[in-house]
This record gives structure tokens, C-alpha cells and sequence, in this order.
């Protein structure tokens, strides 16, 4: 017996594919009649669309790809693992297929792309985080929808998600100070653009709240407990600590809590900690982390919703999508400047 495919069905219905596609798809647009004609041939024939035929009959795939850096690894950063299975989620609920897909750049900076891009199987791309501008510009000649989610630098014609991690800083800063603390310390990740606009949001709580700023007590870290613990170092250099540190990230601040308390440091009698994210591993160490919350399933529904605006061709929503932070979890490893010994 011959294959069956959407065009057999749409020949032996008298009608047309697009017809056979809208009933496949449980979509209006036909009459009662002419859905249920169509779906008596379907199963009499046992016909299952194949998604690869659907994809080349009208120019539409089912996949979404999350493209990621092949030597840096969005997803070794648990913020980005956090939001990642926010998006698996938002995808399952639409009927998307998630792909996982890398690019690479070369020695002279320029993007390679993986398959699934260069045959353009995929309806759009998700970017977690903001990749390099030659990745962008890339992705811009394919005419393939993609939106940057948790994006740190807005940029015109780039479809993007992001926080106001000025006001988060601010905020958090703003607590430290609430709680009596006047010798406050800076921990940043040190993404250019990150830091710019958290030490800005730091430096702007100091200054409302009559604290002085002291460029000796800003340091900053890659995303990463490890390397924050050495980083922590240099804060007995300084000749004085702080009562309280701002960390950037939730890792960063674990990486600076374990150095203190390894050098016999109580947190946070004598030194106070609070950050921004709110991962699931900040209510798991001891003390428990005071943090920022940052609403990753916001985050991941903002980007679907965003991507599949762009896939439509309906543009209605704006090119920037604003995720308010949340509140400040209060756990343990903040507390007043006068319960210090």
C-alpha cells in the first residue's frame, strides 16, 4: 500500500491540504461537515502526520531550539538551568518540540551554526542570556524569530526579556542599609553590562541612603562559587571589612559566605550577605541566603509568549518585555548592624 500523506488525504477528501492541516490541528476555519468527512478518512487510513512533511508542505516546524554557546555552557550556570526547565515547561503546554542545538565561534570571531539553523528546521530560537554580537547577527540573516530571555543589553530589532537588575541591586543594597549596615562591600559577576547596571543600582542606594562608596570594597567574580571563594580573598587586603557585602548572584555570595566562614567568620554576626536570584540552592546553604527574587517561570513565559508573537508575523507585543523582580526572601544571613558582637 502506497504512503499515506497529507495530500492523499486531502485528494481522497476533495479538499485541500491547508484544509487537511486546520483539522489535523484542531483549528477553525472549516465547516462541521467538511472537519468530520476529513477526520473519517483520516483514521479509516490510520494516517499520523509526520511532523518533517508538515514542516516542508507549509513551511512550518514544530521546533523551538534553545541555541546555546558550545564552549561556554548556558546551561552549567543553575540560574539557567532554573529558567531552562521554566521553558521546557511553557513549550510542553503550547506543543512545541524543545531542541537543544550549539553554535561555536572561530579564531576570527565569526558564528558557526548548527544544522537545525542552517536548514532553518526550527520555527525560533531562545537564547538564554545575551549572546555575542556576531551570533546575533548571524541569526538576523537568517530570518529565523529569536529572543534573547534574561537579556542584560537591549538592543533595537532584537526581540528580548529582560529584569530591572538596577532596581534589584538597589533594593537589596537599600536592606542592607535598613538593617543599620553603613560599610557596605560589592561582589559583581563580572559581565560587562551586569555590572555596570548593578553597581549603578549599588552605588545609588549608598548614595540615598548617606553611605560613602569605597572603591577598595568593589570586587568582582565570574558566575562561579569557586572562583568567588578565591575572588573573596582580597577583601582582607583591604585593611578593613565590611559589615555587609552585596553580592550580584546567588553563587557568587555562596562562594564569598563559604571563604568567611572557612577564615572562622559568622555569618552573619560579623559579616552580613545578601544577593539576587533566589535559587533553589539558596534556601539549602547554611545560614539560608537573603536574596532578590527573580521570577524565572515569569521570565520563560514572557519569552515564549514574545517568540511566538514574532513567529506569528503579528508583532503585537513590544520588541522589550519588562519581568519585574520580586520581593526580598528573608532567610538568615543578614541581620541588624546592632546584634553584631
Amino acid at each position: 500500500m502506497p504512503k499515506v500523506t497529507i495530500k492523499t488525504i486531502a485528494q481522497m477528501a476533495g479538499v485541500s491540504p491547508s484544509t487537511v492541516s486546520i483539522v489535523l490541528n484542531d483549528r477553525p476555519g472549516v465547516s462541521e461537515s467538511t472537519r468530520e468527512k476529513v477526520r473519517q478518512i483520516i483514521q479509516a487510513n490510520h494516517y499520523v502526520p509526520n511532523p518533517n512533511s508538515r514542516r516542508l508542505l507549509f513551511n512550518k516546524s514544530d521546533n523551538i531550539t534553545v541555541l546555546l554557546n558550545k564552549n561556554q555552557g548556558e546551561l552549567h550556570s543553575q540560574f539557567y538551568v532554573e529558567l531552562n526547565n521554566e521553558i521546557v515547561s511553557e513549550c510542553s503546554k503550547i506543543g512545541y518540540n524543545l531542541v537543544y542545538a550549539f553554535y561555536d565561534l572561530t579564531a576570527n570571531n565569526e558564528s558557526v551554526m548548527p544544522p537545525i539553523i542552517e536548514h532553518r528546521d526550527t520555527g525560533g530560537v531562545i537564547f538564554l542570556g545575551d549572546p555575542p554580537m556576531p551570533v546575533q547577527q548571524t541569526m538576523t540573516s537568517y530570518d529565523i524569530p529569536f529572543v534573547i530571555s534574561d537579556a542584560h543589553v537591549l538592543q533595537t530589532d532584537i526581540p528580548s526579556v529582560y529584569t530591572d537588575y538596577n532596581q534589584a541591586a538597589y533594593v537589596a543594597t537599600k536592606y542592607l542599609i535598613d538593617n543599620g549596615h553603613r560599610d557596605i562591600g560589592y561582589l559583581g559577576y563580572d559581565s560587562p553590562k551586569y555590572l555596570e547596571t548593578t553597581l549603578w543600582g549599588f552605588q545609588s542606594a549608598l548614595r540615598d541612603g548617606g553611605c560613602l562608596y569605597h572603591p577598595e570594597w568593589m570586587l568582582s567574580s565570574p558566575n562561579s562559587d569557586k572562583i568567588s571563594y578565591e575572588r573573596s580573598r582580597r577583601w582582607e587586603q583591604t585593611g578593613k571589612l565590611p559589615s555587609a557585602i552585596f553580592c550580584t548572584g546567588d553563587l557568587i555570595a555562596i562562594g564569598c559566605m563559604r571563604y568567611f566562614q572557612h577564615k572562622g567568620f559568622d555569618i552573619p554576626r560579623d559579616i552580613s550577605l545578601i544577593s539576587i536570584d533566589d535559587m533553589l540552592i539558596s534556601e539549602y546553604v547554611t545560614p539560608g541566603l537573603t536574596t532578590v527574587h527573580i521570577n524565572n517561570q515569569n521570565l520563560a513565559q514572557a519569552s515564549m509568549a514574545l517568540l511566538l508573537d514574532r513567529i506569528s508575523g503579528k508583532n503585537k507585543l513590544p520588541e522589550h518585555l519588562l519581568v519585574p523582580h520580586g520581593d526580598i526572601v528573608e532567610r538568615s544571613s543578614v541581620c541588624p548592624y546592632t546584634l553584631r558582637e
